[in-house]
């Protein structure tokens, strides 16, 4: 019996020991690694979700997001309502929080437009990599719908910068040059009389 309990308490001890020995490597190794940066992207992501939901959701259909990626201060999403879909940018402002910068469809997976959306080169190749990549996961009908939205709806930030709120479809932009001119030539006929 004094042999079992000898080689009990040498076991017990062993067991100790490797216990503090992988605790102190883990501690270690929890101080030069970076779970911080995975708890930000998963805190971004929340964020994210939130704007576009509390935004764009409506009491016939929630907006449902994924995949979502993020570089710093940009990230870009795509998007599901019901039958509808595309693609978001989104930027942090100086506050921190997450802006919708503008939707739009297959064009948000183009790096040259998300430069021209005021993203960095570098940053809008990572994205759109990124992106292109986390949905190649997705089904073919999914991707698709992401690419149906046909048009560029640009968000509250951007609308500062533009003139007007959304770069309209081809068909929407031409009957809206069409009233502009009727407008302008009934304008020119009052004041020709």
């Amino acid at each position: 019996m004094l042999n079992v309990l000898k080689h009990f308490n040498f076991l017990f001890f062993h067991f100790v020991s490797s216990l503090a020995c992988l605790c102190f490597v883990l501690m270690a190794s929890a101080t030069h690694s970076t779970p911080i940066i995975s708890q930000d992207i998963s805190l971004d992501e929340k964020k994210i979700r939130h704007v576009i939901n509390s935004t764009y959701d409506t009491p016939n259909g929630k907006v449902i997001i994924n995949p979502i990626v993020i570089n710093a201060e940009h990230a870009l999403a795509s998007w599901v309502q019901g039958n509808k879909g595309g693609r978001v940018i989104m930027n942090k402002n100086s506050h921190d929080q997450w802006e919708v910068v503008l939707c739009s469809g297959k064009a948000v997976l183009d790096s040259q437009f998300l430069q021209k959306s005021g993203i960095t080169r570098p940053i809008a190749d990572l994205l759109s990599k990124a992106l292109t990549k986390k949905e190649a996961t997705l089904s073919e009908k999914q991707r698709l719908q992401f690419d149906s939205f046909n048009a560029i709806v640009y968000g509250q930030r951007s609308h500062k910068k533009h003139s007007h709120t959304s770069i309209k479809t081809d068909e929407q932009h031409e009957h809206s040059t069409t009233d502009h001119k009727l407008h302008t030539q009934q304008q020119t006929a009052t004041t020709d009389k």
